[in-house]
């Protein structure tokens, strides 16, 4: 468990806490603060140590370590709710930038941006097309995680995937141009796979469906199927219980291929929706008709029960963004679900959402605030522990943990706050400004909820202006 980092880079005080000393296994941590407060450099900086680091280059060569040296995760998951993250820009699991050989241990991103900074749907696509694929193998053990987080969108398990030939290799290619790129993309994975000098035993796996296409024979195969079919007769079938292809003489293994060497690509996902009884035949639902809501929901937890090892540690940057505030409420206790099947994980988050803030129970997680504090040189962002939200209301977390005194809209208790300043120096006024004074607080609290508490205290400050109304002479 990764307890604290150490730094001289960004403005961030040389031993940042993270988890208590007695944190347990599957730890949650999420860090709060204002806009600029470091968060999500913060993520990167743990992210870059834990995969072997010792500097970070974006800020000339500051150090980076993490305490203890010896808890290095086995794997690092980025999940990210904004493409503005600054998270590596490789380790997507669109497959074709998976393997990045800088780090020493794997790296996965999940989220809306790609390699090149663009975001969308696309992306989303290929994200959870990649994670699925890649994982096939682990779909059917983990089949209650991913139907309970498809069942959340009302899907099924289950994606069609249209494949089409990338645009750069789209016909007419001669067959000895796609048997030469073939060939090269092949050597460029093997030499990723092997630049650590370590295999994971999922590499190792894919080492294997490599080899049995790497002979002459086997390449030319994978360019006959390629080039004797129709583009859009592709289609990948992926569910929890077997992934086919259609239209094409190609295995699941040959797609996988070839969407790594990037001869293939993501043309479409299409999903089945959960029918209400056993006699409706499933609805379909087209990915493009998803909402950035629901893609960021399924991406990012389905490729979370795909992506997940013992050990993993899991690094999130802004979750709530696109989610609905019920959906926010239940992003803890999903991502604990989740977690549950597994040993070791460390989670980092975060965020400005008080709904995720307060779902962190104190037995599973703690809340961290990232503060500014001004000592005589300059500022430093330390990281300071945060009284137990769980279970709070939106309101107390806006109040005692991100400090929001109040979470009003500041035009409608204007009104107010200028009566109680009358009120305060005890000045008369004309009966005029009275009573417009009078009939705005009103109207203000006929505006709210029946039994905010706010209602009746607009009418008591209406009646302390009445009482100071100045009296017209006889």
């Amino acid at each position: 468990m990764i307890e604290k980092l150490q730094t001289n880079a960004g403005g961030l005080e040389p031993s940042l806490r993270i988890t208590p000393p007695n944190a347990s296994a599957n730890w949650t941590t999420v860090f709060i603060g204002e806009n600029g407060g470091r968060k999500s450099l913060v993520l990167r900086l743990i992210a870059d140590s834990a995969l072997g680091r010792t500097s970070y280059s974006s800020n000339r060569g500051g150090r980076i370590s993490i305490v203890p040296v010896s808890e290095g995760p086995s794997r690092v998951i980025a999940v990210s709710g904004t493409p503005l993250d600054r998270f590596p820009r490789s380790g997507t699991t669109d497959l074709k930038t998976r393997k990045r050989s800088a780090y020493k241990q794997q790296f996965v991103y999940l989220g809306q941006r790609a390699a090149n900074g663009m975001s969308g749907v696309a992306q989303s696509e290929r994200s959870l097309v990649g994670s699925l694929i890649a994982n096939r193998r682990l779909l059917h053990e983990r089949e209650k995680l991913l139907t309970d987080v498809f069942g959340r969108l009302g899907l099924l398990p289950r994606v069609l995937v249209r494949l089409k030939r990338a645009e750069n290799w789209s016909l007419p290619h001669s067959r000895a141009k796609l048997l030469r790129e073939l060939k090269n993309g092949i050597m460029k994975i093997l030499e990723g796979l092997h630049a650590d000098g370590s295999l994971s035993s999922d590499d190792k796996i894919l080492e294997r469906g490599i080899e049995t296409v790497s002979s002459s024979s086997g390449m030319s195969r994978l360019v006959r199927a390629l080039t004797s079919v129709d583009e859009s007769a592709i289609r990948l079938s992926i569910s929890t219980t077997r992934t086919s292809v259609y239209g094409a003489s190609l295995t699941v293994s040959d797609c996988e291929l070839l969407l790594r060497i990037g001869m293939l690509e993501v043309g479409s996902t299409t999903f089945r929706k959960s029918p209400k009884n056993s006699k409706q035949v499933p609805e379909t639902a087209g990915g493009a008709w998803l909402s950035s809501g629901q893609w960021s929901w399924l991406g990012n937890f389905a490729g979370l029960c795909c992506e997940l090892r013992d050990g993993s540690l899991i690094l999130i940057d802004e979750p709530e963004n696109s989610l609905h505030p019920d959906w926010q409420l239940e992003f803890v206790p999903s991502l604990d679900a989740i977690l549950s099947h597994f040993q070791g994980c460390q989670v980092v988050v975060a965020t400005h959402s008080p709904l995720i803030a307060s779902g962190v129970s104190p037995e599973k997680g703690n809340v961290r605030v990232l503060r500014k504090t001004t000592n005589r040189r300059d500022a430093v962002v330390r990281s300071q522990e945060v009284v137990s939200t769980f279970g709070w209301s939106a309101t107390d977390v806006y109040e005692q943990a991100f400090g929001v005194r109040n979470t009003r809209a500041k035009n409608f208790t204007k009104v107010a706050d200028q009566a109680l300043e009358v009120i305060r120096n005890g000045q008369k006024i004309s009966t005029d400004k009275a009573d417009a004074l009078c009939q705005k607080l009103t109207e203000k609290a006929s505006q709210l909820p029946p039994f905010d508490a706010l209602r009746d205290v607009l009418v008591q400050i209406s009646r302390d202006i009445s009482r100071l109304r100045i009296k017209a002479p006889k």
